[in-house]
């Protein structure tokens, strides 16, 4: 009698052991839930990894769908503490059903707390979320617009310089220096004309002539001025 009393303590000691499991559940949209949970006792869920008093991953096993409706349903053993947070997709909207252990629902989060002790962890919640909006072609149109951007810029400015290669054989020195010089940005005139260390007049006389050429661009007022290459 002694024996058969000592085997059935042996046989219900796991269900009535203390343990306890707290953390995080996530589900998505798309119908997986991540795990982030501490516990002492592994539930042996299948695509979760137990270490260390840690449960943490992602799996489907926990998920269902039927005719629309989302199903996150748990149903493992005896806890003596349950401190779980259910976090529902930001784009559910509406719940259908809520069952098992003790809940509070945050419907403003879309949060339910589990919140109980010295019983089975079965619980269930049923909703419906919206598949979440991927802006990833945006991202895509972007980069390509900003390529094509460049490319253009790019372009132009190799075809500027081409024509300028032909026009500079016609052109006397310093005219070649003041258009070489400019094909590396626009300068201020005054600054373009002491670093070619060219004469006032002169310098006046070849910027003439090269804007009536419509190759330069003078903008700005008096000495001031900023010169650039003509687009």
């Amino acid at each position: 009698m002694r024996i058969g009393i000592l085997l059935l303590a042996l046989l219900l000691l796991p269900a009535v052991s203390a343990s306890y499991i707290a953390g995080d559940i996530t589900l998505s949209s798309e119908g997986k839930a991540t795990f982030d949970v501490e516990t002492d006792a592994d539930p042996e869920i299948e695509g979760l990894t137990f270490s260390q008093e840690q449960l943490y991953g992602t799996t489907e096993a926990v998920m269902s769908k039927e005719k629309g409706v989302w199903l996150f349903s748990l149903d493992l053993g005896q806890y003596e503490t349950i401190l779980l947070d259910v976090h529902l997709p930001k784009t559910t909207t509406s719940v259908n059903s809520l069952e098992g252990v003790e809940n509070v629902l945050d419907i403003e989060e879309k949060v339910v707390s589990l919140i109980d002790d010295s019983t089975p962890l079965q619980f269930s919640v049923s909703y419906v979320a919206e598949k979440e909006k991927s802006f990833t072609w945006l991202w895509g149109l972007i980069i390509l617009v900003i390529v094509l951007i460049t490319l253009f810029f790019f372009s132009k400015k190799k075809k500027k310089h081409e024509q300028l290669q032909h026009v500079l054989p016609v052109m006397n020195e310093q005219e070649q220096r003041i258009l070489k010089e400019l094909m590396k940005g626009s300068i201020r005139q005054k600054a373009l004309r002491n670093k070619l260390e060219l004469p006032k007049a002169s310098f006046s006389r070849y910027m003439l002539n090269l804007e009536q050429k419509g190759l330069i661009l003078r903008e700005g007022e008096g000495r001031n001025k900023q010169v650039k290459l003509k687009e």
